[in-house]
């Protein structure tokens, strides 16, 4: 079954699903469904960022910033005050569609999300966030995630699974309460790396870095560091060049953990 649910200005329309609670102004709300599999949120955004945080019950829940709907409100056609839109027109900014154990959130080409908007989930959700120019925030959410980004940071706080965190212009941060069994990556080619991990973590790093430094607080014993060549190319023309990976195990090796930075620092904390 599949529903789809559309926000503009200040009222929304739903179609297709009977609401477990009433939405209001500035907020669409997925009903908690029977069952224990885990859902999975998707969000893909052009312009403006994305905050997820972990919420006490089954709801999935979409905010759009006050400030936001204020704007959305304004642009309103004139003669049109004090009605409701009915149609579902392609110029309704933000769009949440339910296929199955999926919701996928969307704004539409030509719309910017300037606040941001703030979806809250329950615990055990896996996300798969994408940002062309925002910042990415995931908060206590307990479950495997795919954060990419273009333009902006992102910041992953007491999160708990398999991450893949990846960006181009700005720093990621990642606060973990537990690694998941899966291999995760932590890369950006613009800024710093900084992961924490639990004391007791199991994990073998591959840290490589271009123009900073590697540092961390937990007794890594590398097993490999930078000195090899690596080979491109083929027979014809071949590309030659340095290899900076270094290879490291803390608590005697485990996860994989891949940390890269073309220019900035890697930092490994012990929580």
């Amino acid at each position: 079954m599949k529903s789809n649910f559309a926000l503009t200005g200040l009222m929304l329309a739903v179609c297709a699903l009977a609401m477990a609670q009433e939405n209001t102004p500035g907020r669409i709300v997925v009903p908690a469904r029977n069952g224990n599999r885990t859902r999975t949120v998707e969000a893909d955004l052009l312009y403006g960022g994305i905050t997820v945080r972990a919420g006490s019950g089954g709801d999935i829940v979409v905010d759009v910033p006050p400030s936001q709907a204020r704007r959305m409100a304004a642009a309103r056609p004139k003669g049109t005050e004090g009605m409701r839109r009915i149609d579902e027109s392609p110029f309704e900014p933000v769009q949440v569609q339910e296929d199955g154990d999926t919701v996928r959130i969307a704004v539409r080409m030509g719309h910017s999300m300037a606040s941001g908007l703030t979806v809250t989930v329950p615990v055990n959700t896996a996300l798969n966030i994408k940002c062309m120019h925002g910042s990415i925030k995931v908060e206590g959410v307990h479950g495997d995630i795919s954060a990419s980004d273009t333009n902006g940071s992102i910041e992953l706080t007491n999160v708990a699974g398999t991450i893949l965190a990846n960006t181009t212009q700005g720093s990621v941060k990642a606060v973990l309460d537990r690694l998941g069994d899966k291999p995760s990556s932590f890369v950006t080619l613009n800024g710093n790396v900084d992961v924490t991990l639990p004391a007791e973590t199991r994990a073998t790093f591959k840290m490589k870095t271009m123009h900073g430094e590697i540092w961390s607080d937990f007794d890594v014993k590398t097993t490999g560091g930078p000195g090899g060549v690596i080979t491109r190319g083929n027979a014809g023309r071949r590309t030659m060049e340095f290899d900076r990976t270094i290879t490291g195990t803390i608590n005697g090796g485990g996860t994989e953990v891949v940390l890269q930075t073309f220019n900035g620092r890697i930092l490994i904390h012990k929580k």
